[in-house]
């Protein structure tokens, strides 16, 4: 499932932030590159 608010996705921004994780099981890796990110800047739950 997808939230928006407008044209933001929601789900996108939390992962980014390091707020929450991609599950690919359920997402089919739908924010890899978002939950990268967070990783890389140990950012969030991946400080």
């Amino acid at each position: 499932m997808h939230c928006y608010s407008d044209d933001v996705d929601i789900a996108a921004l939390m992962v980014k932030a390091g707020f929450a994780k991609d599950f690919p099981k359920y997402s089919g890796g739908f924010y890899s590159s978002e939950q990268d990110f967070a990783k890389e800047g140990q950012l969030g739950i991946w400080q």
